[in-house]
């Protein structure tokens, strides 16, 4: 008995973490779609606000783990050089439009609203997010571009 009360002391901290972080990105996710519903430039604050608090909480479950000090330091290792190859070899795709979603937001030359033309497409923003951006064409339809898309072709704002 005194070794099965023993195990389980040892997992409270990580049920207590996975519970707590379970809350808390439940309730940040609730406050911030609340708060930015009907503003279309805070979908990719929160985009960025809830990958970041993901990451964060995906640490202290892993410090939470009741696990050996060494391993849970390979454990982050192991974190730190997936996140690392994420970027390097995924620059391309996935994570390269999310680093291009955050240039076109840092360097501020469409928003959404603009009128723009890249490559052949011409239209209005109506959107712009971590992965994509949404144009309203002159014919009224809805394109989705990839953000690396933007960033490789000229863009030009009329």
């Amino acid at each position: 008995m005194n070794s099965y009360l023993e195990i389980m002391g040892r997992f409270v901290p990580l049920l207590l973490t996975l519970v707590v972080v379970a809350i808390l990105l439940g309730a940040i996710d609730w406050y911030l779609r609340r708060r930015w519903r009907e503003n279309p430039d805070a979908q990719f604050r929160f985009q960025l606000i809830m990958l970041s608090l993901t990451l964060a909480a995906v640490l202290a479950i892993v410090l939470a783990l009741p696990i050996d000090s060494t391993l849970r330091g390979q454990l982050l290792g192991l974190i730190g050089i997936l996140l690392s190859a994420a970027i390097a070899l995924s620059s391309t795709t996935f994570i390269g439009n999310i680093m291009a979603g955050i240039m076109l937001k840092v360097v501020k030359n469409a928003r959404p609203g603009d009128f723009i033309t890249v490559a052949d497409l011409t239209g209005r923003i109506t959107e712009m997010d971590l992965l994509h951006t949404e144009i309203q064409t002159e014919l009224r339809d809805l394109v989705t571009v990839p953000n690396l898309f933007m960033v490789t072709n000229p863009l030009k704002v009329v």
